[in-house]
């Protein structure tokens, strides 16, 4: 498992024993962090804006992303190829993840700030959520919008696929979190959380969606 929190420090950790596997200086605070699909590799992006790919063999960055500007949201593709951001000016780029380089290859720039972004395990769609609540599905080769999932009332914090790609879990400051069918777009389930939601996750089977909320309430 990976801990990480605004801190300039991140921790690996064995789950069946509990023990710290690894650890990793930063020399500046990171609020994001996240394995890629081998488990072998970690994203992580710092306060200031900027991504890094961190090899867990070497404990070293071997990938800084070339960006130009703040990445508000990043993931990695399901194959661990590429890299996907979205900033503050509503740009979504991809970028290889051997290198940094950006890839020029077309998504749109929306009209809102990017507050989330994930791409489904075949990689072919990103899901892209939005401070203005919007969510919605591009077309990863082509960058077409090829549908609308959800609007929230307010910025959305959390929108990702489920492990399975067929679901996908969103959750928002308008205190609401959803659950839909990433196939048809249908709402499966939405659930008033009674405060604004700071993050959302949806258990491997589906069954139990787990949030949390401003005030640190779990639920």
């Amino acid at each position: 498992d990976w801990s990480s929190d605004v801190c300039s420090s991140d921790l690996v950790f064995d789950l069946a024993s509990g023990d710290e596997l690894q650890r990793f200086e930063f020399g500046q605070r990171i609020d994001m962090a996240a394995f890629d699909g081998s488990g072998r590799r970690v994203l992580v992006r710092t306060v200031d804006g900027r991504a890094s790919v961190w090899d867990l063999d070497g404990s070293r960055a071997t990938v800084t992303l070339r960006q130009r500007s703040f990445a508000r949201a990043v993931c990695f593709t399901t194959d661990g190829q590429q890299l996907l951001t979205g900033d503050d000016d509503g740009v979504a780029q991809i970028f290889n993840a051997r290198d940094g380089q950006s890839i020029p290859r077309t998504l749109p720039k929306l009209d809102a700030s990017v507050r989330a972004i994930d791409v489904d395990p075949k990689s072919r769609r990103a899901l892209i959520a939005t401070e203005n609540g919007q969510v919605a599905f591009y077309n990863l080769q082509t960058g077409a919008r090829v549908g609308t999932l959800i609007e929230h009332a307010k910025n959305v914090v959390t929108s990702r696929f489920a492990n399975d790609g067929d679901r996908v879990v969103t959750a928002s400051e308008d205190g609401t979190a959803a659950v839909l069918d990433a196939r048809d777009s249908s709402l499966l389930c939405r659930v008033e959380l009674g405060a604004p939601a700071c993050a959302a996750a949806l258990s491997p089977d589906g069954t139990r969606l787990a949030t949390l909320t401003v005030g640190g309430h779990e639920a």
